[in-house]
């Protein structure tokens, strides 16, 4: 069955799960499994990663019947990678906030977070600066419009070329290349914005 299923596009996956062939799902997951540990790891903290894949997973087998194809499929698994990340940039920020209020003195009478126990001494402001620029990254990204969002999504998460990119959304190189220069326009003057004091 799974050699055969193997051949299908998106489409066809989807349709046989909405009609019931529940058994294809695990199909579909192992299809972007690797799309999916590629965006992740970029993004978390190395710990967190095999959790997060496994809970993206997950939320893409409990959702899949919602997914009516009206955007393309790896779009659809880009948001849901969004809304995880976004979650777990929160809690992360949660967790710094915490670690924070339960700042100690050590020996020589100075304040140190757990947070900076753990890792060594090391300021953990760092880290949580980055993770907000992250976030800001991801928030400006979920509000481009979809065919933007897409673009990027291939050209940089995924690592896709232009005429794969072309191939993938059936369009002439030289559109992905227009395209694809006025998303990063766009996501440019968004971040000037949001960086302006």
């Amino acid at each position: 069955m799974e050699s055969a299923t193997a051949a299908w596009d998106d489409a066809e996956l989807v349709n046989a799960i909405h009609r019931g062939e529940n058994g294809l799902v695990s199909v579909l997951a192992d299809r972007y499994m690797k799309v999916i540990y590629n965006m992740i790891r970029q993004r978390v903290a190395e710990s967190d990663v095999e959790d997060l894949v496994q809970d993206i997973l997950v939320a893409l087998v409990r959702s899949i019947h919602t997914f009516h194809q009206e955007s393309s499929l790896r779009t659809w698994i880009h948001a849901i990678v969004n809304n995880k990340l976004r979650y777990y940039f929160r809690q992360k920020k949660v967790r710094s906030r915490v670690a924070h209020f339960t700042a100690t003195e050590d020996e020589d009478g100075e304040s140190e977070s757990a947070e900076s126990r753990v890792a060594g001494g090391e300021d953990p402001g760092d880290a949580v600066a980055q993770k907000d620029e992250n976030s800001i990254v991801l928030q400006v990204l979920s509000d481009l419009k979809e065919d933007y969002r897409e673009i990027l999504y291939l050209r940089f998460t995924d690592e896709i070329s232009f005429a794969e990119i072309a191939q993938h959304l059936s369009l002439s190189l030289e559109a992905v290349k227009s395209r694809y220069r006025r998303a990063v326009d766009v996501v440019r003057r968004k971040l000037r914005r949001l960086n302006k004091p």
